[in-house]
């Protein structure tokens, strides 16, 4: 059970993210999760700084004399606010930090000049947002590990802890995929052991399994995948292992028994373990609400 301290610190954890002297504002449209308003909520109930939802088309750049790129990040407002500004017959409010809840192509839709300022303002890295996200990454960390060490960035402990830990992935025009294609061609593998996934997507989307394609198709894809520029209209997957996972019985929504695999996930904030997160369970070939799962609290607090 988490106590009610832990509770009280989980909060804390996120609000230390941002400054307090400054309002937040999240950026947010097409991604809905009830946990934006959740977070407004504590930030207000804290006392300590006002947190505002703002849609991606809502912000303006201002020119200003004061700033190193010759303008300032502010947002549509009808609210008072000791920075607000009158342009264009537009009320705006400065923005001086964010949190952005985006999905990829809202953000490659954001105007570039605006983009760039939002990087300056924003406290979930930009970089991170971009290249975290994508899949790819797994399959570079895997493949740099030995450099890591080498340049003491990682001890060799913690690199045999990633090298056990990260699923092994592999990247379109990678030495790994050349390997794939060789053992493929010599039938040394099969394509049923395997899953399939889009470097950019999210919850669940375009995921494939080896098993329900045929031997042809499988073939193709690995070919296709030796190319491995990002190009309009061409996806691009990663390779993983398919990991067969165990069931559980668990009660869903409607109180009736289901087997389902459980997805567990936890929470960090600047670097430090800050506690349980929900469990994902149910689905069909992919764990994952969108195709018919449910999520269940990992822990919850005691009550009073």
């Amino acid at each position: 059970m988490v106590t009610q301290y832990g509770i009280h610190q989980f909060i804390k954890s996120q609000l230390d993210i941002f400054d307090p002297k400054y309002p937040i504002h999240i950026v947010r449209d097409q991604y809905r999760t009830p946990y934006i308003e959740m977070f407004v909520s504590f930030a207000e109930q804290s006392g300590r700084v006002s947190a505002t939802i703002i849609k991606p088309v809502d912000l303006r750049l201002v020119r200003s004399n004061n700033s190193r790129t010759g303008y300032d990040l502010y947002c549509l407002s009808d609210r008072d606010c000791p920075d607000m500004v009158s342009t264009d017959g537009e009320r705006l409010d400065r923005v001086y930090q964010t949190g952005l809840h985006l999905f990829q192509h809202e953000l490659r839709s954001i105007p570039t000049d605006i983009l760039r300022h939002l990087a300056l303002h924003c406290v979930n890295d930009l970089r991170s947002v971009l290249l975290v996200h994508d899949k790819r990454i797994l399959g570079v960390l895997l493949q740099e590990l030995d450099s890591l060490v080498s340049k003491q960035v990682l001890t060799a402990e913690q690199a045999a802890i990633l090298r056990h830990g990260v699923v092994p992935t592999i990247n379109p025009g990678s030495p790994e995929l050349s390997e794939l294609i060789d053992q493929q061609s010599r039938s040394l593998i099969h394509k049923d052991n395997y899953i399939i996934k889009p470097v950019r997507s999210g919850r669940g989307d375009g995921i494939l399994l080896g098993k329900e394609l045929s031997v042809s198709q499988w073939e193709s894809l690995l070919l296709n995948l030796r190319e491995p520029e990002l190009e309009r209209g061409r996806t691009l997957y990663v390779i993983q292992p398919l990991i067969e996972q165990p069931l559980f019985e668990l009660l869903d929504h409607r109180g009736e028994i289901q087997l389902s695999p459980l997805v567990g996930s936890c929470h960090l904030a600047n670097g430090s373990f800050t506690g349980l997160g929900f469990w994902r369970a149910g689905g069909t070939k992919i764990c994952n609400l969108n195709s018919g799962g449910f999520w269940m609290l990992g822990v919850v607090a005691r009550p009073n």
